[in-house]
This record gives structure tokens, sequence and C-alpha cells, in this order.
């Protein structure tokens, strides 16, 4: 992620970010044969190692070594262990699990390789029915290993004088308001979600050790009204998969829910005026091309219209990250 193009002055650059994918390929194939887990905390021989994931030991070779060069794993006497980072994260059910987050790549490894008919098409093929709930989970942990490694970020950036109810609009985990609630111990909170994401949004809850103060709500943003008295609502990661008309349905409903002076976090890949830059905002748009829906990233610009159309009466924009920002939108 940055906030400029990549350039492009030789051979060699263009070879590696083209061959990108290497990379991304082998660790998510580690990551569904179940090889970091499957190590833990043991140091194994490529065929020991191969024998537990019932692949054959030259492939199961070539595979820990590729991931020894990238990073994840080390190499003593021949015999492979979990690196550092992946014993802390990538071992399913410890510490700061990203897993999740790997599985969720892995679900969309399929459309990016269809790439090329999506452009062609002028859009992807839409997820179709209700998502299977192995699909639902990977991807509510996804964003929970995504939000709950911004959340400081961008609660540093906010004022929460005052904060004492929160609403966490299509919330997922909640992380975004967790982070909110172990900054103040006052405030309570409740996550608006899809009746098969809710149960997550508990764990999670727990997990961040706030679930006494956190509420569930079980609803759809499109057919469901999000509550009242309300003083702050956080629209995080939401508004890019929609076209601007559904955008501005959403906030019309977070500010419906919000008492006056109330404000709503506005928080998403922020894309510059061209359209651009970031690099990965742009390419979070052909993310969602890929997802069949209307959305794509929006410039601040675009975010405060929408905001104003919706009826907050004013607004600021503040940079979170390279890649990310925040609109705050005050009702009037």
């Amino acid at each position: 992620m940055g906030s400029e193009p990549n350039r492009i002055e030789s051979t060699g650059d263009l070879m590696d970010l083209v061959a990108g994918y290497w990379s991304a390929r082998a660790i998510l194939t580690a990551h569904e044969l179940n090889l970091f887990t499957v190590l833990g905390d043991d140091a194994l021989s490529a065929e020991d190692l191969a024998a537990r994931l019932e692949c054959p030991p030259r492939s199961m070779g070539l595979l820990a070594n590729a991931l020894v060069g990238l990073g994840l794993l080390k190499k003593t006497d021949d015999r492979f262990a979990n690196g550092p980072f992946a014993a802390s994260h990538l071992v399913r059910g410890r510490g700061d699990d990203l897993t999740g987050y790997l599985g969720h790549h892995s679900m969309l490894w399929t459309r990016w390789s269809g790439l090329t008919a999506t452009v062609r098409a002028g859009r992807g093929e839409p997820f179709g029915g209700e998502m299977p709930p192995e699909v639902t989970r990977a991807f509510i942990m996804a964003m929970h290993a995504s939000s709950s490694h911004w959340g400081n970020r961008l609660v540093d950036n906010l004022d929460l004088t005052g904060i004492t109810r929160i609403l966490d609009v299509g919330g997922g985990s909640g992380d975004y308001a967790y982070a909110i609630l172990r900054r103040v111990p006052e405030a309570t909170a409740v996550i608006f979600d899809l009746p098969t994401v809710t149960p997550i949004a508990q764990e999670c809850a727990a997990l961040a050790g706030v679930a006494d103060r956190v509420e569930t709500r079980a609803g759809s943003y499109w057919d469901d009204e999000l509550g009242e008295g309300f003083d702050l609502a956080i629209v995080s990661n939401i508004l890019h998969s929609s076209g601007p008309e559904g955008c501005v349905t959403i906030l019309g409903k977070a500010c419906r829910a919000l008492i006056p002076g109330g404000r709503a976090v506005i928080h998403d890949f922020v894309l510059g005026e061209d359209g651009t830059t970031p690099p990965w905002a742009a390419l979070f748009s052909l993310n969602m091309l890929n997802a069949g829906n209307d959305g794509r990233s929006y410039t601040r610009d675009e975010l405060q219209d929408f905001a104003a159309r919706a009826g907050f009466v004013g607004s600021e924009y503040r940079q979170c990250s390279a890649d990310t920002g925040i609109v705050v939108a005050v009702k009037g």
C-alpha cells in the first residue's frame, strides 16, 4: 500500500510487479493446506511435514523452502519451523490471528483470475443467494484482522468527547467500535449487521474484552432503520460496495439514527481527485468491479457530497493513513 503510483523504470520493476502473484499464491497455498497451524511450535523435516499434510515430500519441500525465502518459515538442519510472524499470526486461534484474512484472499483469488472477462463484461458476476456460513465467517474474520489492526489509528483521529452511545453500521466484527470502547469506559455500542454476522461480532467483542458493553442488532441497512438515540455512528468500509445513490441511502439512515449534534464517521479507502492514487484504493475499485456491485473507492469530495445529500449539515476530512481517510459529518 502507498500513496504514490508505482514507478516502473526498468524491466526488473515490471517483472517484480507481474510476478508478485507467485509469492501470494505460495502463502495462500500454505494456508489452504493448514501448513502454519500443523507446524505450530514444531520443527519438522519436509518428509514429516508432508506426512502430516498428506502431500508428496518433494512438493512439500519446495513449498517450505519458498516460504523460508519469503520470511514466514525458518530452516535449521533441514527442519522447518514457523518464523516469529507466522507463529504469532498464521497459526489458527493464536494471538492476533490473521488466518481469516488469508482465507478471504483465497476466495478472492478465483475472481481476480477472471478480471479480463470482468472488464470485458463491464462487471463481475454478483454473489448469488446467501453466502454459506463458512464463507461469511472467513469474510468477517478477514475484516476482524484488518479492523483490529486499523482501529486504533482511526480512533487517534477522532474527538471522543461526549461519546456515550455508538452505532456501528454494517459493523461486521465490530472492532472499530471496540477500539473506542477501550478508550471511553462509560460508552456502549450497538453492532448492526446481518443475522449471520451478529454472532461473530459477539465472539469478537468477547475477545476484545468489551462484551458487557456491546449489543448486537440483526438487520439489513437496505431494508431496516438503524435505531435512534446514538451520538456517534461508524460507517467504516461500507460505502465502497455501493453506488452513489446507495451511499446516500446508507448515510441517510445513519443520520436519522443520531441525536442532534451527533456525528457520523465515514471511513474508507479514499482516492485522490484524479482517481489514480493511492494505488491500493484504485485497485480496490477493481475488487468491487469483480464483486459485481456498483461500488468503488471514492474521493474525499464525493464522500462529503454524499454526507450533505444525506442530511448532514457539515463535515471535515482527516487523512488516517496513506490509503485511508475519514469524513466526520455532523447532524444539525
